[in-house]
């Protein structure tokens, strides 16, 4: 099957759907994209490297990947996949309500990293994926069609990762919290700043998300721009100078001095030590 994409009006690509052989080449090697991805297992086996957690490939799984996140293969043998990638747009135009509400899985409150098609579910993915590679496909077919598609094959993978507990009003505000974390975790790394954005006092957004985490906001900025430093050290794009500016860090040596305090080495030694790892 030929890579199948859906542009925008401008020629950005908004969905693209191929079947892949993992080849030995990306054995071993981080992978970062921009964009969201489904990756459906189709053979083989092996593990899969997300963001330092490893998680076995097996045929059935889905594993559900957002932007930016650093994805590594793992010792794969014959691995086969549908891979489906797709941009934010794609999430918020004319069925962004839905997906909001339906797609626990891309929340930042649920972090789910993969899904395994259930009994009963098969049929019905494979019938909504077959329709949606024969959309893209169609030169006539009209874009709202697709994206029509994409959402009923979205919801219902997201059934079978499950709906959880009933949010209340709080789980609402630390979604919003979470997100808004995610877009602005290298403009400002204040309480002060996320507690203005949602009209709260700096107490109450601390109460809500340590109820609801555990976790200090405090907490969940350092603890994402960790991650996030994980992501470009593991990367290897970048030096520790560049990261530490790209992160908000005006000072790289205090950018190391907390890197440090948090995850016990610099980042040139957790730079060594993953390439280590590796070899």
């Amino acid at each position: 099957m030929k890579n199948l994409v859906s542009h925008d009006t401008v020629g950005e690509p908004l969905l693209s759907l191929d079947s892949i052989c993992i080849p030995p080449s990306l054995v071993g090697s981080p992978l970062r994209v921009p964009s969201y991805q489904l990756i459906r297992i189709v053979a083989g086996e092996g593990a899969l490297l997300i963001d330092e957690r490893k998680f076995e490939i097996c045929p059935g799984r889905i594993f559900l990947v957002t932007p930016w996140q650093l994805l590594e293969y793992l010792d794969v043998s014959s691995v086969e996949a549908v891979h489906t990638e797709f941009s934010a747009d794609m999430l918020s135009k004319l069925y962004g309500d839905i997906l909001i509400e339906r797609i626990k899985m891309y929340s930042p409150e649920h972090a789910v990293q993969y899904v395994d098609i259930t009994q009963g579910k098969g049929d019905k993915v494979d019938t909504l994926q077959a329709l949606l590679m024969q959309e893209l496909a169609d030169e006539a077919s009209h874009q709202s069609t697709q994206r029509a598609m994409f959402c009923a094959y979205l919801c219902v993978i997201s059934e079978m990762v499950g709906g959880g507990k009933p949010r209340n009003q709080d789980a609402f505000r630390v979604e919003s919290l979470m997100g808004l974390i995610s877009d602005n975790y290298a403009v400002d790394h204040s309480v002060e700043f996320y507690a203005e954005k949602m009209n709260l006092s700096c107490k109450q957004l601390n109460r809500i998300a340590k109820d609801n985490t555990g976790y200090t906001v405090s907490q969940l900025i350092q603890n994402h721009l960790i991650l996030e430093a994980k992501r470009r050290i593991m990367a290897g794009d970048h030096g520790v100078k560049s990261i530490a500016i790209s992160l908000g860090f005006g000072d790289p040596s205090y950018f190391s001095r907390f890197f440090r305090r948090h995850v016990g080495v610099s980042p040139r030694e957790y730079r060594s030590q993953a390439l280590g790892k590796r070899s």
